[in-house]
């Protein structure tokens, strides 16, 4: 831990020092569930010093039930500038498909899905 810690503070004093954003990617620790359902800034793997040196977090999850296996959902995490929101969008390999879902599309699909509650 102490070791990705020093890794990730070595980052920010690269983008700080070279003014130059870097990209990242890590995963949710085994706390998040199944494929990341329950991510959030506490349970990504490794370190909290990924979270915290980070401007940025967004967080890649399944897509809302019927669409666990064909959707995706971006959801910003945390946003220093106060970004937020979630973005869904298709994932789809035969035929490839990873547009964005409206959503205005997303909103009715829900609506749809309150007569089975």
């Amino acid at each position: 831990l102490d070791k990705v810690a020093a890794v990730f503070n070595g980052y920010k004093r690269m983008t700080i020092t070279h003014d130059r954003p870097i990209v990242v990617s890590t995963q949710f620790s085994r706390a998040a569930g199944k494929r990341g359902k329950e991510g959030s800034l506490e349970n990504i793997s490794f370190s909290d010093a990924i979270a915290m040196n980070s401007s940025i977090v967004l967080g890649l999850k399944e897509g809302q039930p019927p669409y666990q296996t064909s959707r995706r959902e971006l959801e910003a995490l945390k946003g220093r500038e106060g970004e937020s929101g979630t973005v869904a969008f298709n994932y789809k390999f035969t035929p490839m498909d990873f547009t964005e879902v409206r959503p205005d599309q997303v909103e009715a699909e829900a609506a749809d899905m309150d007569w089975m509650g």
